[in-house]
């Protein structure tokens, strides 16, 4: 039987258990196009390939499943760069599929239309790559990509197909190695040592002072279970990173906020701290001092090698998965009495103090509104089940203060990346995800207009279950910020009407500057149904300065004398 090279890839991937691809048509991509379709793998075309990656990283995080990002040869690679980083930055498995001119005219590009080295062009964002020179070697790589980005580190991969051969033809019979069965499903993750976990244990036996720094790895290990049942049995506190949001439930005793006043204290005068799926990067401090200490046991789990000790040096460093290594402690601490921290009540009190400040500053009631005002009437709407997704400067970093999420798997935004414009894309995948779920989009309006475009892709689908909330200071709040005491160059926006775009798109939106009329818009939105924005106007010069921007711009300008 005599197949194409575009019906071979979509025919793997289906092997591999692939469900979605996000990406813009070309004409060199028609026939894959066509193939997946056959293959009952939904192409979701979006308005820009930056937004086609953002969806396949959000895909990602919902369902720890992997998606394609496609775009065709030239502009559609290179579009897709932006939202292959952040998946990049926020350890997002993808697949990212190029078309390319055929193979006679490329590397070294001879000058073919639209030609560009899409090899090197993906070099610092993907773990691993491949051109797709011969035909026969389809099912190999596309089901080796699979695998690879799901494997260890989670993070994207690249292939590129020359177009001869996305259109070219081979009998079937000449496959010896066509992949049957789900290759992704046949992985096993690595186990922990055992003679190392029991050290772990005892270890912590030892100690008084025990604590839990999650990470997004936990979430990506499924042991969220298991991450419970070791606090709430041995009455550990947990601190999650800013990127696992909800891996422990946020209202239960033993959670500290991420940077918080609590936060902090826990894992500052922890005696033993286990660091598991967390990297220790920029958003952790780096794990030094002053919210960590350098005499203070750290036991780093992690499946990839190269993010343990990453910044700073740890007592054990266990390569293993992180619901296996749970597991084997759970069995190791059998029998184990809960750990006695005197100091848990005294972490409380001061998290607690450090969430009076927020509360009080949002009883504000300016108009237009206070930003932490805005936050505190959103947040008064939203249910667990609700999924919440954040993008911006200022609005993301005012956002985390008041919400709160108490189940994984709903809570979406950019961390380390610091990537504008991702928030729409993946609030829309969140919405075509859950249709029976709520979807709670905060950003800022500069964010937001990265990639406005995608509006009609909300149209497109249908969806009917989002609310998006654009907080709306007609300024890059954040840069403004940085650029008080000296000239204010290139902040400020034209008053764009916002809430009159999504009414383009047959959308509701309207304009609201109070905290009556934010929730007045609320209760009917969600009366009404269907897709809502609210043109958020705030409070100019009370959100420059969020309590916290001070902390953020030393962390990213350490060693800079800024003025």
């Amino acid at each position: 039987m005599e197949v194409t090279g575009s019906q071979l890839i979509a025919k793997t991937l289906k092997a591999a258990g692939v469900e979605y691809a996000f990406g813009v048509p070309g004409g060199q991509l028609v026939l894959l196009l066509d193939a997946l379709e056959k293959h009952g793998i939904k192409f979701i075309h979006t308005r820009h390939e930056q937004a086609a990656a953002h969806m396949a990283d959000a895909y990602h995080r919902l369902t720890g499943k992997v998606a394609l990002a496609i775009g065709t040869v030239g502009p559609g690679a290179a579009d897709l760069v932006p939202g292959v980083y952040e998946a990049w930055s926020e350890s997002s498995a993808l697949v990212a599929i190029t078309a390319q001119n055929q193979r006679w005219r490329i590397y070294p590009d001879t000058g073919g239309a639209q030609g560009a080295d899409h090899f090197k062009m993906f070099e610092g964002i993907t773990k691993w790559r491949a051109v797709v020179w011969d035909i026969r070697r389809i099912p190999q790589l596309v089901s080796t990509a699979v695998r690879v980005a799901q494997s260890g580190h989670p993070r994207p991969v690249m292939l590129d197909f020359p177009s001869d051969n996305l259109f070219g033809k081979i009998d079937l019979e000449e496959i010896t190695d066509f992949p049957d069965l789900k290759d992704a499903d046949k992985l096993v993750p690595p186990a922990p040592d055992a003679g190392a976990v029991a050290e772990v244990a005892e270890i912590m036996k030892k100690h008084q002072k025990v604590a839990v720094h999650a990470g997004g790895g936990v979430l990506k290990a499924s042991a969220v279970d298991h991450l419970r049942k070791l606090a709430e049995k041995y009455n550990i506190p947990v601190v999650p990173s800013l990127t696992a949001r909800g891996v422990f439930p946020e209202s239960h005793h033993l959670c500290f906020l991420p940077l918080s006043y609590g936060g902090m204290s826990v894992l500052g005068e922890a005696e033993v701290v286990l660091v598991l799926g967390a990297r220790l990067t920029a958003m952790d401090l780096w794990g030094k001092p002053p919210m960590w200490k350098e005499d203070q046991i750290l036991i780093q789990v992690d499946t990839d090698s190269e993010s343990l000790a990453l910044n700073r040096r740890v007592k054990m460093a266990i390569q293993s998965h992180i619901q296996k290594f749970l597991q084997a402690l759970l069995e190791a601490l059998e029998g184990s009495p809960p750990w006695q921290n005197p100091e848990l009540e005294s972490y409380r009190e001061a998290q607690e103090s450090w969430q009076a400040e927020f509360h009080q500053m949002a009883q504000e009631d300016s108009v237009p509104l206070h930003p932490l005002r805005a936050v505190k009437e959103i947040c008064s709407f939203i249910r667990d089940d609700d999924l919440v997704v954040l993008d911006g400067g200022n609005t993301q970093v005012w956002a985390n203060y008041l919400i709160r999420r108490n189940k994984p798997y709903r809570f979406l935004a950019q961390n380390n990346s610091g990537m504008l414009g991702g928030g729409l894309p993946k609030a829309i995948t969140a919405a075509m995800l859950h249709p029976q779920d709520r979807v709670f989009f905060l950003t800022g309006d500069g964010a937001f207009m990265f990639n406005v475009q995608e509006l009609e892709t909300i149209a497109r689908l249908g969806l009917k279950n989002l609310l998006i909330f654009v907080f709306n200071d007609r300024a890059y709040g954040m840069i403004a910020a940085a650029e008080e005491g000296l000239e204010r160059v290139g902040v400020d926006f034209y008053d764009i009407k916002h809430h009159k775009l999504m009414e383009a798109i047959g959308g509701h939106g309207k304009r609201v500057q109070s905290p009556q009329e934010l929730r007045a818009g609320i209760d009917e939105a969600l009366e009404r149904g269907g897709v809502h924005l609210l043109d958020v106007i705030v409070d100019r010069q009370a959100n420059l300065r969020p309590p916290d921007l001070e902390t953020l711009e030393a962390i990213w300008m350490e060693g800079i004398d800024v003025f």
